[in-house]
């Protein structure tokens, strides 16, 4: 089962021997990242970087850009204040786009290219199609269920 925020932080919290209040802007980055599952590579992909420059701001030898900061709160719905100081929640509070956000995590690191391109194709359906779509699935998932 996927481990919450509070559980990634509270690991964070006893490997390095000290408060979350205290972790450096790098941490924070580090946890987020391994909270929404991803690899350096995807990650990096999301914020415009290479994954050496997220492996360097991860341990503390870069700090990141501004530009990147941005990047991060954006892609991940990720809580300004918190990703700056640690304080207030860590992530916004639109629930869906965060629930999204893991999956598409997943998405990027899974061998199974059905899905991959099945997810391209569902994102390039208009809005008629979509519907279509969505009711064709219903009906699936629910036989599925049977």
């Amino acid at each position: 089962m996927k481990k919450s925020i509070d559980e990634v932080i509270k690991e964070f919290e006893e490997n390095l021997e000290c408060e979350a209040a205290k972790f450096d802007i790098n941490t924070r980055i580090l946890i987020i990242r391994k909270f929404l599952d991803i690899t350096q590579e995807s990650f990096a992909y999301e914020i415009g970087l290479k994954r050496n420059s997220v492996a360097l701001i991860e341990r503390g030898k870069r700090n990141p850009s501004e530009k990147t900061l941005k990047e991060i709160r954006e892609r991940f719905n990720v809580n300004k204040e918190w990703l700056l100081d640690g304080s207030g929640q860590v992530f916004n509070d639109d629930h869906k786009d965060h629930y999204l956000f893991n999956l598409c995590g997943k998405l990027c690191n899974s061998d199974n290219d059905l899905l991959k391109d099945t997810f391209i194709q569902v994102m390039n359906l208009d809005e008629k199609y979509l519907k279509m779509f969505n009711a064709m699935l219903g009906v699936v998932l629910s036989q599925n269920k049977e």
